[in-house]
């Protein structure tokens, strides 16, 4: 059994309409990008990226890593 009766979750996000995350898919694997706000100017997009996040991977299994792209 995984978990515990009233245990705190590890990770509580709530990313609705939030500018900084996005969904992406690649090589078999599914995962949410985010960064903090005002970290970037812009929307959370293909032209648009910030310089460092989080990446909360959900297929094929739940992997939280961080990320950085070069600016």
């Amino acid at each position: 059994m995984l978990g515990n009766a009233g245990a705190e979750p590890l990770v509580r996000l709530n990313l609705l309409d939030c500018p900084g995350a996005r969904v992406m898919q690649d090589d078999g694997r599914t995962y949410i990008e985010f960064c903090a706000a005002k970290v970037f100017e812009g929307r959370f997009d293909q032209t648009h990226t910030p310089p460092y996040g989080f990446r909360l991977q959900i297929e094929p299994f739940i992997q939280i890593s961080t990320f950085s792209y070069p600016v």
